[in-house]
């Protein structure tokens, strides 16, 4: 029977791999978007995206959070860091107002990156979770957060007495 039931799921795994998501104009997303397959954005989303597959953004979008994808077409604007395991291409009226962490690049002229980039090393499995877990879109030079998950500023403190 264990086996019937991991065959069912390999077929459910690879079924969201080749899923392709687009969220369109005019719609906006509060909240971090987790998908396995490819995913087109013309909206605006305020969170971070992660993909094991290709994330589009396209001339309308605006990301303001972090980008973790195996590949990613830009074209719109994005405040926060960028990683991407594999290729990423810049149109040219990209925006970027983060660090950008890539193996391979494509910036089309027009194309603007406002921070640091680094091309050549893909970034590793497991600091593309950590960063899209521990860089906010306002820290652009990738450092941690001070704040950890969970703890509350002394301001949210005194507020809340």
């Amino acid at each position: 029977m264990a086996m019937f039931q991991s065959k069912k799921q390999t077929t459910s795994s690879s079924a969201e791999a080749e899923a392709n998501n687009i969220i369109g104009k005019g719609t906006k997303i509060i909240g971090d978007l987790l998908t396995q397959g490819n995913i087109r954005i013309d909206g605006e989303i305020d969170g971070n995206i992660t993909s094991k597959s290709k994330v589009a953004l396209g001339s309308g979008s605006n990301l303001k959070g972090n980008l973790v994808a195996s590949n990613a077409e830009i074209e719109g604007e994005v405040t926060g860091n960028i990683f991407i395991a594999e290729l990423l291409i810049l149109k040219a009226n990209a925006v970027i107002n983060g660090d950008v962490f890539v193996l391979r690049m494509i910036t089309e002229p027009g194309a603007k990156i406002n921070g640091q980039c680094k091309v050549g090393e893909a970034p590793k499995v497991t600091s593309l979770s950590n960063a899209a877990l521990n860089s906010s879109p306002n820290s652009l030079n990738g450092k941690k957060n001070e704040r950890q998950i969970g703890q509350k500023s002394e301001r949210e403190l005194q507020t809340s007495r």
